[in-house]
């Protein structure tokens, strides 16, 4: 929108609210033709969202151990995460990890359905070393058959959307990403992001969004 239709707007009562796509401002009613997850769980429940798309977004269960280990140990999926690959991934490793993702209070951790089946993970990870939550990292893999389906944009999408509703104090959301993870690169420039060339190393980029101004 442009500066003049956002004055009309306000003067006029229209609600407007933030689309990451455009990185501005839009009508709060306009039609949105990007498939939007679902949100549900505990530190989310707050926040309802009807599902308009065929993507979920739920916490993590106990069940989902073994489509976590299958999705997870899978060498390809780690070529471009900080860390490396730790090898297989046990059930009990997966249980572990499901356990830890829902009871720490650094990040916030949702499993990503689609179909009703499980493909990948959406992270917001805070400081650990601090208690400030006005910067975010935002992170997310899939699994390898899920690939090149689209999947990624949808979810940067709204999870940006919906973590900037759920944190208020949440100022900007980064995403850091390996230099030869082209696709990557390419969802979070569409969705709004913007690369911080100052943060290049001989591996990593530095993305941000910033939560748009209220005036």
């Amino acid at each position: 929108m442009s500066a003049g239709e956002i004055s009309w707007c306000r003067a006029n009562d229209v609600a407007l609210a933030y689309c990451p796509i455009h990185h501005g401002l839009v009508p709060l009613d306009c039609i949105d033709d990007m498939p939007v997850p679902q949100f549900s769980g505990t530190r989310s429940a707050q926040f309802p969202r009807p599902a308009l798309g065929r993507l979920v977004f739920r916490r993590w269960l106990a069940s989902d151990a073994e489509t976590f280990a299958a999705l997870l140990g899978n060498e390809r999926v780690w070529r471009y995460l900080p860390d490396p690959f730790p090898g297989e991934i046990t059930r009990r490793a997966a249980e572990d990890l499901i356990a830890l993702s829902n009871e720490a209070q650094h990040h916030d951790v949702y499993a990503v359905e689609h179909e009703a089946a499980v493909v990948g993970q959406a992270r917001l990870l805070f400081d650990v070393a601090s208690l400030a939550r006005d910067t975010a990292e935002i992170s997310y893999w899939l699994g390898d058959r899920h690939w090149g389906q689209g999947r990624g944009t949808a979810i940067v999408v709204a999870f940006v959307r919906d973590s900037f509703s759920r944190w208020p104090e949440l100022r900007t959301i980064v995403a850091r990403v390996h230099k030869d993870n082209h696709a990557s690169a390419r969802v979070l420039t569409k969705t709004g992001f913007r690369a911080d060339r100052a943060t290049l190393t001989d591996l990593w980029q530095l993305y941000y969004i910033a939560r748009p101004s209220a005036n």
